[in-house]
């Protein structure tokens, strides 16, 4: 299998039958990147909003990082970049609720992801939790092993073949993700006093909104 076949394949879908899932995954990075943007703007007005920019800048990383894979079929080994995004996710709604947070974090003496979450009554204990059995760390679980195999020839599969279904589940939860990270960074520049954020903040949520309706057109969620 060449290199490139499965993420050529992957690009492919997304310039056709996987358009409408293609522009929404683009709205959501130009979302977060209004928002770094807005950080960046005003960095010289105090400790939180470089700290908060320094977040966004980190999240949008680890997504495109997350995308990249999933084109190239490794979703599952993306799986150790998604668990690092929800902690950030985490960490913006920890940083704006106190001064004090952010000090913290600039002297290198943050909680842990898990104590963070705790305070804010964060909901995404048990995605935290699985990433961590099956992706965080080498494990041979079925969840982490289960797709190198050929499972009706028992042979190993060196590759990941490209799955157009398999991919859209995949943009979708980058959406989901990324989505939520750019509508906690829009909190936080309004929380911070960029009052004109608040555009931005309804916008993300509506682009997240009719993305889950999209992705996940049987659930129930709401930011």
């Amino acid at each position: 299998m060449r290199l490139w076949e499965t993420r050529n394949a992957a690009l492919h879908e997304l310039r056709q039958s996987l358009g409408v899932e293609r522009d929404l995954i683009q709205q959501v990075f130009d979302f977060a990147d209004r928002v770094i943007n807005r950080f960046a703007a005003r960095r010289d007005e105090g400790p939180a909003w470089r700290v908060c920019g320094l977040a966004m800048v980190k999240g949008r990383n680890l997504s495109l990082g997350l995308y990249s894979l999933s084109l190239d079929g490794l979703a599952q080994e993306a799986g150790a970049l998604l668990r690092p995004l929800v902690e950030t996710i985490e960490l913006l709604a920890y940083l704006r609720m106190s001064p004090a947070h952010v000090n913290e974090a600039i002297e290198d003496r943050l909680p842990l992801a898990g104590e963070r979450a705790k305070k804010i009554q964060g909901s995404l204990k048990e995605m935290r939790e699985y990433l961590n059995r099956h992706a965080s760390h080498l494990s041979f679980s079925n969840e982490s092993m289960g797709h190198l195999v050929d499972w009706q020839s028992a042979n190993l599969k060196a590759a990941q073949p490209h799955n157009t279904k398999v991919l859209r589940t995949n943009v979708g939860l980058v959406f989901a993700f990324l989505g939520l990270l750019g509508i906690e960074g829009a909190i936080c520049l309004v929380h911070l006093g960029d009052l004109e954020a608040k555009q931005i903040a309804s916008e993300s949520q509506n682009c997240w909104d009719t993305g889950i309706k999209v992705f996940y057109p049987d659930a129930k969620l709401s930011k």
